[in-house]
This record gives structure tokens, sequence and C-alpha cells, in this order.
């Protein structure tokens, strides 16, 4: 009879006299040895993104009258599908239309400050945009140059202002603007992060030095051209300043007059026609092939973004126009800032911001920029212009001859008016008033 020993035998004796599965167990370490750098990972996030659609009609948006005809030329010219149609002047000259566009970023920069922010902070922040340079960037630290106790402002002033259009104005060095612009929209990777945390890194990257780079933050080839793609669709300079400072604009849109008061319509010399080629119609018609459908799918997406563009531009300057209607009956402004404007659209603040940078408006025979349309300037709801008239006014009915304090102005502001001004904000407005009268006299 067997044995219990044979029966049962140990796991210990099995083992060794078990080749074959000791060669396995050794195979399957060696696996875990070559595998340990290569992990699978799953995790769940949220994020925006736009689909193409969305970023066409964003960037269409961001175009004027003669930028957006030359982005069109092109894409008449890389698809035939797409037909063009430039509208004749006829017995009125065109060249008369155009006027020397004289714009400064700057201006675009202050009606995008917000309204409901502390007035140091907006002072700091005007004052901020004031020194900027033509590239859009600040020359100095100012964060080194301000005391202690103003250290708190002058940071959160110097936030708001990075976070203006476009993208990485108010930068103080170039990785600070790439950090801008990556950090604007989706997460930035890893990668981008890395490379612009580190000043020692980002400065060998410049210099050309890619293989330092690799070596100090551990990458591959795959990763350094993931890097380099990247950063090469951002842009050195937020601002490009003007090649020709004798170019010409012409408006996008005019103002015309109704029964009901303004209207706004866009200028009809301003853009092509845009259309489908009748010719690969018929084509589709018949069938066609992979090329006119193609061709045909993506005209009709270049019409669906360009209509959503017309739309939405005419929808701000439809509001802005109707908010203005005092201001362009000739009398004083109304305080409307972008925010506001894009509250009552239901719109994104920049959105209404690429809406109104780099457009003009015909109107009454005159031409000017839509941003004239929007201020942000004023307190207590009204704007500088009004405020100016209210104390104009106030002064002219004054029949004592006694001059009227600050103090006594503010006063008489806010018993007749209800408008509660400080001061310091009187005595402003009507410095300005000295001004403009002086100007007028030729003083």
């Amino acid at each position: 009879m067997p044995s219990a020993k044979d029966k049962c035998p140990s796991p210990i004796r099995n083992k060794r006299t078990d080749p074959q599965r000791r060669m396995e167990q050794s195979d399957i370490k060696k696996q875990q040895k070559l595998t340990a750098g290569l992990r699978q990972e799953q995790m769940q996030k949220q994020a925006y993104s736009f689909s193409p659609c969305g970023k066409a009609v964003v960037r269409m948006l961001s175009l004027n009258a003669a930028q957006l005809t030359d982005y069109l030329k092109r894409e008449a010219e890389r698809n035939p599908c797409v037909e063009l149609t430039f509208p004749q002047a006829g017995s009125e000259d065109l060249l008369e239309l155009l006027v020397p566009a004289k714009t400064d970023f700057r201006e675009e920069l202050y009606l995008q400050l917000p309204g409901d922010i502390d007035d140091r902070i907006l002072k700091i922040a005007r004052l901020l945009i004031r020194n900027l340079n033509e590239f859009g960037y600040l020359p100095a630290d100012p964060l080194k140059r301000c005391s202690y106790e103003d250290k708190p402002a002058v940071t959160a002033a110097l936030r708001i202002v990075q976070s203006l259009e476009p993208a990485g104005v108010g930068a103080r060095s170039l990785r600070e603007n790439y950090w801008i612009q990556a950090n604007r929209g989706k997460r930035p990777s890893e990668e981008i992060r890395a490379l612009l945390k580190s000043a020692a890194a980002f400065r060998l990257y410049t210099h050309g030095s890619f293989r330092e780079v690799c070596a100090k933050l551990g990458w591959d080839e795959r990763q350094l051209g993931n890097v380099t793609e990247t950063l090469g669709r951002f842009a050195i300079h937020p601002v490009e300043p003007e090649s020709d400072p004798s170019a010409y604009i012409r408006p996008d849109a005019e103002v015309i007059q109704t029964e009901d008061g303004y209207g706004v319509r866009l200028f009809e010399h301003a853009l092509p026609h845009v259309s489908l080629s009748a010719a690969y119609m018929d084509s589709l018609q018949q069938g066609g092939g992979r090329f006119v459908n193609e061709g045909m799918y993506y005209a009709n997406r270049l019409l669906y973004c360009l209509e959503h563009r017309n739309a939405t531009l005419l929808a701000v300057l439809q509001l802005a126009v109707d908010r203005q209607r005092a201001y362009l009956d000739g009398k004083a402004r109304v305080r409307l800032p972008m925010s506001e404007a894009a509250r009552e659209l239901g719109l994104n603040r920049s959105t209404v911001s690429r809406a109104v940078s780099g457009k003009y408006v015909l109107f009454d025979e005159r031409v000017f920029p839509v941003s004239e349309l929007f201020t942000s300037a004023g307190k207590d709801g009204l704007s500088r212009e009004e405020a100016c008239e209210l104390i104009q006014d106030i002064l002219h009915r004054q029949t004592s001859g006694k001059p009227v304090s600050d103090r006594a102005l503010a006063e008489l502001l806010e018993q007749r008016c209800g408008v509660s001004l400080s001061r310091r904000t009187v005595n402003k407005y009507r410095a300005m008033l000295r001004l403009s009268a002086a100007e007028r006299s030729g003083v």
C-alpha cells in the first residue's frame, strides 16, 4: 500500500521537482520587471470643448470686414464648392467710405474691465493698461516697484488685466505670456506645465538646448515634439503692432433710421456674397464623388458659421444702438459696460469683446469704432458724460454768484438727481469740464 507521504506530497518537494513551473514563474518575474514603468489608468474629468463650427464662429467673429474678406478668399481658393460674388459700388464711390484706421488696443482693454470691482483696483488696472508696450507686454514688473501695503491691490489688478482679450496681454515675460495662453480654455498638459513652471528649463528651451531640457525634465523625443507643436500655436506677441500706419478700414455695419428709432444692418459693400457652386450642386444631385461630397459639406459649414457670426455681431450692435439712442441724437452716452451687454444677450464677455474689437459702423456719413458705443467709466449707473452734464446743469442754475464747493455740489446731485458721487469724483469731473471749456476757447 502507498504510504501517506506518497499520497500527500509536500508542496516544497513538488516545487523542486517541477522545473517547468519554476521556469514559468521566472518568466513572469522577468516580465513584471520589464513592464514596471508602464501603467494603465482610467480617470473621468469634465472639460469644455469647442466643436469645429464653434471654433470657426469665434475665429470669424474676431475678424473685421477686411480680414474676413481675405479669410473667405482663402476658403474659396481651397474649396471650389464655395463661390464669392463681390458687390459693385455703383454710383457711390467706395473709396470715400474708407477712413484711416487709428485704433489703440488699450482703449478696447479699458472697455473690457469689469465695473463691479473696487475703485482702487480699477484705477491700478487702468494704470497697468496704460503702461503696456506696443506688443501688449508690461515692460517692468509692478509687484517689484510697489510697496508692501499695495501688493494685494496690485496683484488683483494684474490678475484682472491678464484675464482680458487677447490672451497673454499684461504678461511680464514670454514665459508668462505662454502660461496665460496655455491656461485659457482647456487645462494644459503636464509637459507644458512642467516647462513653463521651471524658469531654468524654459531658458534652455528658448536657447535651443533641447537635450538639456529632456535631461532636466525626463522627457523623450515624443514629449518634446508635442510641447513644441503646442507652443507653436501660441502668439509670441499678445498684440501685433500695425506694420502699415497708413492702413485703411471700412465699416462692418451701418446704423439706419427706422420708425421705432435706429436699426443696424451689415454694410453691403463690406463682405462678398457667399454661395454654393451651381455646377457642384448639379454634380451632387447626380451622385457626385468623395471630393464633391466633402467639398459641399465644408461649404455648408462655412455658410452656417458665417450666418451665426453675422447674427451675433448684429445682436451686439443692435443692443448698443438701442441703449445709446440719445448719444446718436447728439447727447451724452449712457453707461454700457461689455459685461452688462453680455449678461443681457446671454453671451460670454469675451464673445462681446471679439464682436466689438476692430469693428466700425457707418452712421450719418460718419465712420466710428463700435467701441465708442460702450463705456465703463462712470459712477452710480451713470456714464462720465451724463455725470458731467448734470454737474454743468446745476452750475448753470446757480444764481447766487458764489462758487459752489465740491462737497456742496455732491449733496445737490444727491438731493436733486438721486446720484451719489464722492467729493473727489465731483472734483475730477469739474476739472474735465474746465479743460474742455479751455480747449473750446483756444486757451
